[in-house]
This record gives structure tokens, C-alpha cells and sequence, in this order.
């Protein structure tokens, strides 16, 4: 949910997430602020404070604050004795067509209810939309702008640490120290002067978060930021959990489908949206290779993809000498993910997760693994059972109990444990072993249903054959290419896979008409599929004939509301001529 974004108005621009640094007579904003809050114009950029309802401020400008601004959230009905103009600024209740910046006056309100502050910023971007600015003052402070940014508010501004400034509390991203051990805390040129309040430490400590934020959100892993940030503060614990439990559906859109390593060394990593998708996926797309006929269950490895660390490639190895390795189907056991089937271990997040691997395991982590076991496996019947597990082995056992074999003794990786899992494979799979041609096919089929869903999947597959080898796989359907499998573990699409995207309606962006020449930029998308994830292959058309084909760059309500950045990053077009009218005339 949180977002960088470029907002130009009549004057100036200004780039999001952003502080607003107060700026009056007696305070000056710290080094380095570059957007001001003031009863006056200051700097570039500066929001006006025009007074309060009952004793308004002259105040004329591009960016004026209603007078509303302090009235409580219980009052909000109240008549007020001045009329109040649609403004470019306006809160929640008295938007219009003119407003840019929606004022969320009375978030500060929540900061003893986390379940409240969650439903009423999910209320807040709802009514809003993504084509305005979220501003929520009083509330920020560098221990919780990581999750502040993380759900979805574009502004905030210094007022709340310098109010507690006045209180003696220095303000770190850790959290705050007050008393002696405040003065102590910080090393800062405003602290090392001795300042008896630490007025000038706060608002330069928000402005450094504020960077800290913005890298982050460069890098991809805000909501990495925002759990390390909210372990020290108990509101944003709550709100994190809030909104994990009572709000996936509206984070989980806004979560790439791709991306680099993501650490789930957090606890609440068990419930981070995108994890929680991918064990959705498992059970709601996925469908295993039906040639598959023995399950191996594997540990985890550090390395990622699997197949790359050394101890999957001696389990692969021991695999291998059974020939038979087109009816085994190796699963590997890991939390928070649960199970990953091995020809799914570079899609994201699997490929490049970091975890602390100690071999304990939470309560927590034997019940979600327990429950996605048993879940699978009424899904996914087979002939028989290998578990080549250590540690894992004795809550693996409590759901399979004897029906399975058990493999090793010891660490698995020991000679006797890997001969042990040889032995087993070699009687599991007697018999003539499937076609690796068509096992090659069904790996890519689930592939196919776990990336695009059961009914895409299976029709992009069918007939298929394969041209290449494991990581990078041509695919084609009656002879035509309609696709490719790559190192990044998922099948990038050609112009004939996008039609059978626009075939069955899934995964489509609708443009007006005309021919794509780069890239689509929002203005010029009229529909989208809500099908779509950031970095997901979609097919771009007008009126059902297809234009394009690419990766999506946004969610699909942010490229039917915005009115500019990249929609979708397109890779291949239609080949298209000029009409011949005759020669032309002088």
C-alpha cells in the first residue's frame, strides 16, 4: 500500500512519502526539510495553517489547510459558525471534484485504539481513491513512519514529536527516552548543544526516518521496515496485526508478485499478505504433476532456489539413481511458506526468502505446518510417502503417521540417511518409470495454474510441447510459441499466450484505442481485470483485439484512477501498417 508519487500543483511539487516540518517564529524546521507547515509562506512548498473553526487565521495560498483541521471526530457534526470552501485540501467528508489532499484530521485520535486507526484508513483510501493524497496530521514519529508510510498515508507532518519534545521525550526509531537517559541517548549537533527539550533532535530524527523510509520503499521492503520498526511500539504491533488478520484481501492486492529477498525473520512474517497468498495459491491453483506418483517431503535449505545448495543436490543425487525420478515429486517442508513442490522453488517469494534456521519450532509454526500438510494432501493423494525430514520429522509424523517412510537417520544429509532415501525411492517407484517429456509438460502445467489460475494455466498448456532446458523453456501450443518458462520461475508470455489470456477474459488491461508504441501509461487504460498483481503477465487490448503484451506496474485500481505513471511495461506488440489510400496528393 504505500507508494512513492509525484504531486505537481499550481506553484510547485513535491514527492511523497513526506513531513511536513513546522516552521514558525520562534521554530525553524531542521536542515534538510523540504516541505513546511506554517501560518505563513515559507520555502517552496508550505501548508498554510488557516486557524480553527471558532478563531480562523487569514490564510490564502495553493495549499491551505480547512479550518476543520483540530475539530475532534466526535464533534464532526457540529455546526460550524464560518462557511467552508471546497479547497484543494479537504477532509474526508467534504471532498470534491477540486481535491487532491484528503485531511485525515482525527487519526491522532486513535492512538489508544490500533482496530479503529485500521478502519478508518481502509475507510479513508477507499472513499479517497489512489488519485489523492492521504494527509494524517499529529501522529507520525520515527518509530511508526515506516508503518504509517505502509499503509498507504503519503503525508504527515512533525507536530506530535514536538508536542512530546515538550514533555521531555526524545524521539529515536527505537522508540523514545525521557529523563536523564534522554540526555545520553543521542549524540545529534542538537543534542550535543545541550538543548534542555529536545525540540530540534525530533523533528531531524523524523526527517532521517524519513529517508530510511524512502530507501526502503526503493528497495522494495517497507513491510520489512514497518515490522522491525513495530516491535518497539505496541500500537503498531497492533495495527500490523489488525491489519493482517481483519484486512488481507485489501494489502494483499497491492503486493508485487515478484521481487528480491525478502526476509521473515519477524513473527509476524507467518501472516505477511504475501505469504499468506502463496499458501492460498498452494491450496486453491496448484494441482501436482499427476505423473508424480511418490512424495518426497525435504527440509528447507539456506541456499535459494533449493536446488542450488549442496544439500539438495546430494538429495537430487540420491533421487536420481532410483531412473525413476519422472514418478517422484520432492516437496520441500519450510515455515512461513509450508510446503513449496520443488518446480515451484524460484517462483517469489520462494526464491529469495531469509530465515533464521535453528531446527526449533514455534507452536505457531508446527500448527501451520501440520494444517497445510493435511490440507495438501486431501488434495493431492499419492501412492506412497518418503519423509526425509530432522528436525521436522516428529510433528510430519504426527499427521502421517505410519502410512509414510521414513528415511533418515540421523541428518539427512549423512551417507546412511541419503542410501536410506535411495533404497525407498528405488521400491516406492517399481514399475516402468512415466515419460520425462510428458513429466516436463506437467511441471510447467503447474507452474502455468499456479501463476495465472486453474483455468489459464491449463488451457495455456494444452497440447504443449517444450523446446530448451530447465531454467529457460520455450512453450509451445499447436506448434505456436505461447510462451517462455525463465530463470525468474515464471512464464513470461508471447503475443499468442496473450490472446489466450484475452480469450478468457483473465489478467487484461483495456486501453482506448490506439497502437501501443512503449510503454501504457495509466491515462490511456479505461479497464482492468482485478486478476492482476504488480509484475504479473497481462495481456493489453481494446475492444477484445490485442495490442500488446507485458508485466503490470500497478494494481488495478490505481490504472483505472491515476492519470499518470506506467500501468504496464510492455515487451512485445502487434506488428501493425498505415493503410494504403492511394498516393498522396501535393
Amino acid at each position: 500500500m504505500g507508494r512513492e508519487a509525484l504531486w505537481t500543483f499550481d506553484g510547485g511539487s513535491l514527492r511523497t512519502p513526506q513531513v511536513l516540518a513546522t516552521w514558525t517564529e520562534r521554530f525553524s524546521p531542521p536542515e534538510g526539510a523540504a516541505v513546511f507547515l506554517s501560518d505563513r509562506g515559507r520555502g517552496d512548498v508550505t501548508f498554510l495553517d488557516s486557524g480553527s473553526v471558532f478563531l480562523p487565521r487569514e490564510a490564502s495560498g495553493t495549499l491551505t489547510l480547512p479550518p476543520t483541521l483540530n475539530l475532534p471526530a466526535g464533534v464532526s457534526q457540529l455546526e460550524v459558525p464560518i462557511a467552508l470552501a471546497k479547497h484543494r485540501i479537504a477532509q474526508l467528508g467534504g471532498m470534491s471534484e477540486a481535491t487532491e489532499v484528503v485531511l485525515l484530521a482525527n487519526l491522532a485520535d486513535t492512538v489508544r485504539s490500533p482496530r479503529e486507526f485500521v478502519r478508518r484508513l481502509k475507510e479513508a483510501r477507499e472513499t479517497a481513491g489512489y488519485a489523492r493524497l492521504l494527509y494524517a496530521p499529529g501522529i507520525a514519529t520515527p518509530a511508526n513512519l515506516a508503518l504509517l508510510a505502509y499503509g498507504g498515508i503519503d503525508l504527515v507532518d512533525d507536530t506530535r514529536v514536538l508536542l512530546e519534545a515538550g514533555w521531555g521525550r526524545l524521539h529515536t526509531a527505537d522508540g523514545f527516552w525521557s529523563g536523564q537517559a534522554a540526555k545520553i541517548a543521542c549524540p545529534c549537533p542538537a543534542c550535543e548543544k545541550g538543548e534542555e527539550k529536545p525540540y530540534r533532535h525530533n523533528a531531524l530524527a523524523l526527517q532521517r526516518e524519513l529517508r530510511t523510509v524512502r530507501a526502503a520503499l526503493s528497495a522494495g521492503s517497507l513491510r520489512q521496515l514497518a515490522e522491525q520498526r513495530s516491535v518497539v511500539d505496541a500500537w503498531s504491533t497492533a495495527v500490523l496485526r489488525h491489519l493482517d488478520l481483519r484486512e488481507h484481501a485489501w494489502q494483499e492486492v497491492h503486493f508485487p508478485v515478484v521481487g528480491g529477498e525478502t526476509s521473515l525473520n519477524a513473527p509476524s512474517a507467518l501472516t505477511r499478505p504475501d505469504i499468506v497468498r502463496y499458501r492460498h495459491w498452494i491450496r486453491e491453483r496448484y494441482r501436482r504433476p499427476p505423473s508424480a506418483k511418490v512424495l518426497v517431503l525435504l527440509p528447507c535449505s539456506a541456499r535459494k532456489p533449493y536446488s542450488l545448495s549442496r544439500s539438495h543436490r546430494r538429495f537430487r543425487e540420491a533421487l536420481q539413481e532410483t531412473n525413476r525420478m519422472a514418478a517422484i515429486h520432492e516437496v520441500i517442508v519450510t515455515v512461513p511458506l509450508g510446503l513449496v513442490p520443488r518446480e515451484l522453488e524460484r517462483f517469489h517469494p520462494v526464491a529469495g526468502y531469509d530465515l533464521a534456521v535453528t531446527g526449533d519450532w514455534s507452536r505457531d509454526e508446527v500448527h501451520l505446518l501440520q494444517e497445510e500438510l493435511r490440507a495438501y494432501l486431501a488434495h493431492h493423494p499419492y501412492e506412497g510417502v518418503i519423509v526425509h525430514l530432522d528436525t521436522e520429522r516428529p510433528f510430519v509424523e504426527a499427521v502421517l503417521g505410519k502410512e509414510a517412510v521414513y528415511t533418515a537417520a540421523g541428518h539427512p544429509t549423512d551417507e546412511a540417511s541419503l542410501a536410506a532415501l535411495t533404497a525407498a525411492a528405488k521400491e516406492a517407484t517399481a514399475g516402468p518409470p512415466p515419460r520425462w517429456d510428458r513429466r516436463n509438460v506437467e511441471d510447467l502445467e503447474a507452474i502455468a495454474r499456479f501463476q495465472f489460475g486453474a483455468s489459464v494455466g491449463a488451457e495455456l498448456l494444452k497440447d504443449a510441447s517444450l523446446q530448451g532446458r530447465v531454467p529457460f523453456v520455450r512453450i509451445l501450443s499447436g506448434g505456436v510459441q505461447v510462451g517462455t518458462f525463465t530463470d525468474k520461475g515464471r512464464i513470461s508470455l508471447t503475443m499468442a499466450g496473450a490472446a489466450v489470456l484475452s480469450r478468457l477474459g483473465a489478467y487484461c488491461v483495456e486501453i482506448e484505442d490506439f497502437e501501443p508504441e512503449g510503454n501504457i501509461f495509466a491515462v490511456g487504460v479505461t479497464a482492468a481485470t482485478e486478476d492482476i498483481r504488480i509484475g504479473d503477465e497481462v495481456t493489453v487490448r481494446h475492444g477484445g483485439e490485442v495490442r500488446a503484451v507485458g508485466t503490470a506496474s500497478m494494481t488495478p485500481r490505481e490504472m483505472r484512477e491515476l492519470q499518470r505513471g506506467e500501468a504496464v511495461r510492455v515487451r512485445n506488440r502487434r506488428s501493425h501498417r498505415l493503410i494504403d489510400s492511394g498516393p498522396m496528393r501535393g
